[in-house]
């Protein structure tokens, strides 16, 4: 993405929070919408294809240290970018997310390991997290797990 287009993003983005702010409960609207539970055109425009994050998302799968009969989790997935990075060195893994509308880009970006079997994806509820070990998943235990940001997400 060039400078324009991060600054053009960049005024969306602010034009998005103003709308927010405007209809009350600003701050936490805001949050909901741009990262707790991101939905619609802006959580599908910030989520889809998040460039930002890939230098993050391939530190994290170089630290990991994945390996192909690893299983890995990925808390808070949003748009599955990072989900199909390490697919392309594990066989099988999770993702979790707060919003349905992620789980669905999630699954959109990912369709070949849906298809396979080899990726599960669920919509979870911030505050039952800590209770989820293995979504929806018929395999064996997970071996990695990444979670990236998202610990300010939780109630």
């Amino acid at each position: 993405m060039t400078d324009t287009g991060y600054w053009i993003g960049g005024a969306l983005l602010a034009f998005g929070a103003a709308v927010l702010w405007q209809k009350g409960n600003g701050y936490q609207r805001f949050v909901d919408t741009t990262a707790r539970k991101p939905s619609g055109w802006l959580g599908r425009a910030l989520y889809l294809d998040p460039k930002p994050h890939y230098r993050s998302f391939r530190c994290a799968v170089d630290t990991l240290r994945l390996t192909p009969d690893d299983v890995f989790l990925d808390v808070c997935c949003g748009g599955g970018t990072l989900l199909r990075m390490a697919l392309l060195i594990v066989h099988r893994a999770a993702g979790l997310d707060f919003g349905p509308d992620m789980v669905a880009l999630s699954r959109e970006s990912n369709i070949p390991a849906v298809e396979e079997g080899r990726l599960a994806l669920t919509e979870v509820e911030a505050a039952r997290y800590p209770g989820v070990t293995k979504p929806s998943m018929q395999w064996q235990t997970l071996t990695r797990h990444f979670c990236r940001q998202a610990t300010g997400l939780f109630p």
